[in-house]
């Protein structure tokens, strides 16, 4: 198994010295952003009446997590993420401490006790983002006595007043409770750590990998000077080491477990079930040990890492890093990608995942069956779902082969078509159905469907009868049509592939990126060949969008809008925006009413608006960083936006105005 963890930590960092600090953005989940703040903007009474419901608490990778009490915790991440609840998990705010470098990550937090906390990154010579509350996080103080130069990974405590800190490449300890601390090892002869666990003053163990040489190499390492010094005393790379008792220590080796009975000195394969291998371990005071691995599938023994059982299914994509932290025999937790946090009230038996939708994903389609029940899709086959308005999305994730070199599975489409059931299709040929709204899924696209199409949208007239479009490289043909709910397809001699929309069996209209499309009036039998109107250059289509037999809109790239009024036999160009603006997204709400969505090129997220079939249109900026491709409006005058980074908006008043 290929050691992840070592490959980003080496690669990434060599040295002790040079701390790791990725360019992030942080995500932003009020309602006011700092463009906001500093220019003038008359939309703002607008733009605050968007709600985000996705991700929350935080978009960002988590890698730390610490509970001081079973209701108070705190989560740490990618730039400068700290999360804290006061509720177990039911809220949280976020927890903002200043640093030079915004891009910086937090590797690490720890709730020593109820009072004393820390909050661990770089210890670059910027400013050393290494943080600590002695009044239960009311107060943050940065930690200036505190060696410059490393990626501080690991922390942990042994008494009140002595606690260690791990890097990549070095080791410091304190005596004065964290107030202070000195360097105990560095480059060249303490290891990059990829898991540290101290069991007193003076012994300690890490998994991790010297870089220099004489001694270079993978290796589980022992200390018994309080990190000074540090023996190999096995040669395999070992992503976690946990002590269980004064003499016993387990090591997380690939899909492998190594246990030493004899302090450290010697190991032994003791289990090989944990098939995807572990990051992080955690020990309950009952002895029960709980894992996660790099995909964040949750473990758990309770015979000392003998026998483990797997009671959280992962659904992260390598390489990524996960943590687990527990505060007793019950409330415990796993954060990850994207901003996922799960929490376990059962000691690790089952688990419930906290947050609303997830980060670091872009979402293409979003359709809502009512003001309850929606699903938005987007890269690598997730998607959320909501049952409530989106007051809390589930995400989920579908494969057919999974993620691999050369497939995607990305879902640009989804498609609602009665109480229960819905579609979804994207990349590689995937298109599945579900009877339940959305919770369970067949796969009824590839191998069906060949693999090499990308599918951009689909449209379904019943359990039946269905449609899909998209490209494959060299071949002009791509709309494919199944009778029987998917068993079979077949391809339709038409050149097209990015947007379709039928509003019966018999009527309906598909268009390629560049404005050439067909209309049918007859289910299928027969097709009309129709051209968009261009701007004086070709247009590129992102969407089209028809209320009936007659009226439809289709919007692109470089501020396109065009509108018919009898079902797509002529088009007539609508003054939406600017050639600057890209459009993505659209619903046609009635025939005088539309939305759509997109971004300036450089600017703010925006939506457009027309009331009176087009005549004018409204644009106002939204409260997202990146710019949303997709919009959907009920009839009672709520709208939900989705796009980059996982975003989703919802607004209650403003489709009615």
């Amino acid at each position: 198994m290929t050691h992840i963890k070592s490959i980003l930590l080496v690669v990434l960092n060599l040295f002790f010295g040079i701390g790791i600090e990725a360019e992030f953005l942080p995500l932003r989940f009020n309602s006011e952003t700092p463009q906001s703040r500093n220019s003038p903007d008359t939309l703002a009474p607008v733009r605050q009446q968007w709600v985000r419901q996705s991700p929350l608490p935080t978009g960002r990778n988590l890698t730390g997590v610490s509970w001081a009490t079973a209701t108070h915790g705190l989560a740490s991440g990618e730039a400068l993420t700290l999360v804290e609840t006061f509720d177990g998990g039911l809220t949280w705010r976020e927890v903002v401490l200043g640093s030079q470098s915004s891009g910086s990550p937090f590797y690490n937090v720890l709730c020593k006790d109820s009072q004393n906390y820390f909050v661990i990154g770089n210890s670059a010579t910027t400013g050393r983002d290494i943080f600590r509350s002695t009044n239960s996080g009311t107060i943050w103080q940065r930690i200036t006595q505190f060696p410059l130069g490393g990626s501080w990974y690991h922390i942990d405590f042994v008494s009140p007043t002595v606690g260690f800190m791990g890097s990549n490449g070095a080791a410091v300890s304190s005596t004065d409770s964290g107030a202070t601390w000195r360097l105990a090892s560095g480059y060249p002869s303490c290891p990059v750590m990829y898991g540290m666990d101290f069991r007193d003053t003076l012994v300690g163990l890490c998994g991790g990998d010297r870089v220099t040489a004489p001694d270079a190499g993978p290796g589980i390492f022992k200390t018994t000077n309080a990190g000074v010094t540090w023996v190999r005393k096995f040669s395999q790379s070992a992503n976690d080491v946990l002590w269980l008792d004064n003499t016993t220590a387990i090591a997380i080796v690939g899909a492998s477990i190594y246990r030493s009975t004899n302090e450290g000195e010697t190991w032994s394969e003791i289990s090989s079930q944990i098939f995807t291998g572990l990051d992080e371990m955690a020990l309950l005071p009952n002895g029960t040990i709980v894992g996660v691995s790099l995909a964040g599938d949750g473990w758990r023994s309770t015979d000392g890492g003998v026998n483990w059982t797997r009671t959280l299914e992962g659904v992260g994509s390598l390489p990524a890093s996960w943590n687990v932290s527990f505060f007793d025999n019950n409330v415990g937790t796993i954060v990850g990608q994207s901003g996922y946090i799960f929490q376990s009230i059962d000691g690790g038996l089952t688990w419930t995942a906290l947050n609303s939708g997830i980060g670091g994903v872009e979402f293409y389609d979003l359709e809502m069956r009512d003001n309850n029940t929606g699903i938005t899709v987007g890269g690598n086959g997730y998607y959320l779902r909501t049952t409530n308005g989106g007051t809390h999305w589930d995400s989920h994730r579908l494969q057919v082969t999974g993620v691999t070199f050369d497939r995607d599975e990305s879902l640009h489409a989804v498609d609602w078509v009665d109480q229960d059931f819905v579609v979804a299709a994207g990349n590689d040929g995937v298109v599945y159905k579900s009877f339940d709204s959305g919770v369970t899924w067949e796969s009824i696209g590839y191998p069906n469907l060949s693999g090499e199409l990308d599918i951009t949208d689909a449209k379904f007239l019943d359990h039946n009868l269905g449609y899909v479009v998209g490209s494959r490289y060299g071949e002009a043909q791509n709309m494919f049509q199944t009778t029987d709910g998917g068993v079979t397809w077949a391809q339709l001699n038409l050149n097209v592939g990015v947007s379709l929309d039928f509003v019966d069996a018999n009527h309906g209209w598909v268009v390629n990126v560049g404005g050439l499309g067909y209309r049918t009036t007859n289910g299928g039998t027969t097709w009309q060949a129709i051209t968009l109107p261009n701007q004086d250059f070709s247009p590129t289509i992102s969407k089209i969008d028809f209320v009936d037999q007659n009226v439809g809109w289709a919007v692109g790239w470089f501020g396109y809008a065009a509108r018919t009024t009898d079902g797509g036999q002529t088009w007539q160009l609508q003054n939406v925006a600017t050639q600057n603006d890209q459009i993505l997204g659209l619903h046609a709400l009635t025939t005088t009413t539309a939305l759509a969505v997109g971004a300036p090129s450089g600017g703010s997220p925006s939506l457009y608006r027309t009331k009176n079939g087009g005549t004018t249109w409204s644009k106002a900026a939204l409260p997202a960083d990146y710019s949303l491709s997709a919009v959907f409006a009920t009839a009672a005058n709520n709208i939900w936006t989705a796009g980059f980074d996982g975003v989703v908006l919802n607004n209650q008043r403003l489709a009615g105005q």
